[in-house]
């Protein structure tokens, strides 16, 4: 069983390394957090690519959903249209998870949280721009997660989109004035990812918002495959375009 682990986890780097080299995405490896809860042994591989409209003062971090690995969710994410048009980086976590389908490590842990925190920080100087916090489905709640980890991770996101997102989305702990952008398909069949569930937490978030939060609904297209998948609803299925023109309007529309 062990084994069988371990060939899935090489077998993900490889796909993963495939599929960056494929589409000349660049690979940025930034070093492992030093928190006394971290685990110094391992880096954090993210995959970077400039857009060809990058001109204006954004980059989006995407933190991957599901258990936050794989090449499930990066050359099928559910906004991979959006990932050539503005400066685009992937945060892979080094580690599975944690995720109804496997017990793993937690998406709050100090080791997480931090890395996401260096990511950030490593794009901002790396850049000069600013940088867009998106996750999709389970990540919606890292999204929130980091947020509410403390006053000085809310200080250093300067937008935020959820998309797909999950039922479990914790209401913001502090008050935010940011963009914010929540994108879901009206079909969405995960069951953890109703648009009724949807509805109530872009609520929650616009109350701790000062900023301008928008809720996008998106319709149409068709749905295959795992009704939690990337080519379902869930992943807004033949329709990811529409929802890439709908961030990509975010941005230029929010950020000057």
């Amino acid at each position: 069983m062990h084994l069988k682990k371990v060939w899935k986890s090489y077998l993900s780097k490889i796909l993963i390394i495939f599929f960056i080299l494929s589409q000349n995405i660049l690979a940025d490896v930034i070093p492992a957090p030093t928190c006394d809860k971290c685990d110094k042994s391992l880096d954090t591989l993210s995959p970077f690519s400039k857009g060809i409209k990058s001109k204006n003062n954004v980059l989006i971090l995407w933190i991957p959903g599901g258990e936050g690995q794989g090449p499930n969710q990066i050359g099928f994410t559910p906004w991979r249209d959006l990932i050539f048009l503005v400066d685009f980086a992937i945060l892979i976590s080094p580690y599975p998870l944690k995720h109804p389908k496997s017990v793993s490590v937690k998406a709050s842990s100090p080791d997480y949280i931090n890395r996401i925190r260096d990511a950030i920080i490593y794009y901002k100087k790396k850049t000069g721009k600013k940088v867009i916090l998106a996750g999709h489905s389970m990540s919606t709640r890292t999204v929130s997660n980091f947020i509410n980890s403390s006053q000085e991770n809310a200080d250093v996101v300067d937008g935020a989109i959820y998309g797909g997102i999950n039922y479990n989305v914790p209401s913001l702990k502090r008050r935010v004035n940011i963009p914010i952008l929540m994108i879901h398909h009206k079909r969405d069949a995960c069951p953890s990812n109703s648009l009724s569930a949807a509805k109530k937490i872009v609520k929650n978030i616009q109350k701790k918002n000062d900023g301008n939060t928008f809720f996008e609904i998106i319709e149409g297209g068709q749905g295959s495959g795992d009704v939690c998948g990337t080519q379902h609803y869930h992943g807004f299925g033949t329709v990811k375009n529409i929802a890439a023109e709908k961030a990509l309007s975010f941005i230029e529309n929010n950020f000057k």
